[in-house]
């Protein structure tokens, strides 16, 4: 393998977490043929500091790196630029970043689809677009952006909703007294999270459903994380960076 990139989480305490994007990396690997590694910010390891130096022992001189992240919020903006710069003082690997997943085209053609394989033909739930969120108001406001599309190219009447408090202080609806409220007004809820993969917020929405929906009658039903269905988004990133050359590996693109 000529190519090698590395697949940035974030990172969970959830004991699923880091399985899943080890499936997207091994996805994206079969593929693409290139040689993939999963790193993590933070919770879960490797770091991208040790990812870079496996790389480093395997002979690899430089990788793409891809950010799993769907907004450009602190982390994308602040936590990969630094990591980045440090894993290549300490590894000698050349990164090159591409744009994390963003809430474009790519990923609106993910979430329609899943909506349309996991909601039957004839039933018409209120869709709400489960995000982690951020204190970062724009950030947020992407992410309800890309609900008003999914609106539209769905024909189901989408909402968002936020699952950290942040987006809360940010005034988004949030965590799961924001999917009561949501429950109260709608009596058929399909959530469908903008996860890469499990966590322990989407696992506190979907314990917290059967106590809702007795509460308040509504039927709530959910998607699982998007996981290895994003194989094809990185893949594209990686066709176009073996195509382009990055200015500096230090700049990290922003989503769209």
């Amino acid at each position: 393998m000529s190519q090698a990139f590395i697949a940035l989480s974030h990172g969970s305490r959830h004991p699923q977490a880091a399985v899943g994007i080890d499936k997207l990396v091994a996805r994206t690997s079969s593929v693409t043929g290139a040689f993939g590694q999963a790193a993590h910010l933070e919770f879960d390891t490797p770091s991208l500091v040790d990812a870079a130096v496996s790389l480093k022992e395997r002979g690899f001189e430089r990788a793409t790196l891809m950010p799993l992240l769907f907004t450009n919020g602190f982390h994308m903006r602040y936590d990969v630029p630094n990591v980045v710069a440090e894993a290549q003082r300490i590894s000698g690997v050349k990164l090159h970043p591409t744009a994390g997943l963003g809430t474009g085209t790519e990923v609106l053609e993910q979430l329609r689809t899943r909506l349309f394989q996991d909601v039957a033909a004839g039933d018409n739930p209120h869709v709400i677009l489960y995000a982690v969120g951020s204190s970062n108001v724009a950030a947020n406001e992407a992410v309800v952006r890309l609900g008003v599309r999914l609106a539209d190219a769905t024909g189901f009447q989408t909402s968002t909703l936020f699952a950290t408090p942040g987006a809360g202080r940010a005034g988004f609806l949030w965590g799961n007294k924001g999917l009561r409220l949501q429950a109260t007004a709608h009596s058929r809820i399909h959530l469908l999270p903008l996860f890469v993969t499990q966590g322990l917020l989407l696992d506190s929405a979907n314990t917290a459903m059967a106590e809702i929906m007795h509460i308040t009658g509504s039927q709530i039903t959910s998607s699982a994380p998007l996981g290895s269905h994003l194989a094809e988004i990185l893949a594209h990133r990686l066709s176009h960076a073996q195509r382009t050359e990055v200015a500096s590996p230090a700049q990290v693109p922003q989503t769209t």
